[in-house]
């Protein structure tokens, strides 16, 4: 059995001990996309506490996984997917990470309500608009220097 992966032989203690198949090996990704199903049917947040429990009900191997990355929050901050949120007063939870934006993002965004506008959107009114549809468009113009700025760094605007 030692000379194949996939065999394994036991012993316990008062018996002749026995043979059987050898697990696959978990990998990160198995613990990720388990973790991010156990997400979704959390309506979207997995409270810190529940992670390692919850793993461990599927495979006891994913707790080992999440154990030899330093726990739930370090194996989350390892892996784009996962957010590790801490609240003040609880043990905090795991969500799935949103997907970055890109500027592109937010250009379509822009011309959307500018057509829903006439045509026209008041300077003003560009970043609480974005705010409005997702909090990381305004990052992502004030990364930029601001509407004025932003606009002119492209061409359909």
């Amino acid at each position: 059995c030692a000379a194949h992966r996939e065999l394994e032989f036991i012993t316990r203690f008062g018996s002749d001990g026995f043979v059987q198949r050898r697990l696959a090996e978990v990998s990160h990704q198995d613990v990720v996309d388990v973790l991010l199903e156990l997400i979704d049917k959390s309506s979207g947040k997995l409270g810190a506490s529940q992670v390692v429990p919850e793993l461990k009900k599927i495979r006891a191997d994913f707790k080992t996984v999440v154990d030899g990355a330093g726990g739930p929050k370090q194996f989350c901050a390892a892996h784009r997917e996962l957010e590790f949120i801490t609240r003040f007063g609880s043990d905090g939870f795991v969500q799935r990470r949103l997907a970055e934006v890109s500027h592109q993002d937010v250009v379509d965004v822009l011309l959307e309500l500018i057509d829903k506008s006439s045509g026209k959107l008041g300077a003003s009114q560009v970043v609480p608009e974005l705010k409005k549809i997702r909090a990381d468009f305004k990052t992502v113009v004030d990364g930029a220097g601001g509407p004025k700025q932003f606009c002119a760094a492209h061409r359909e605007l």
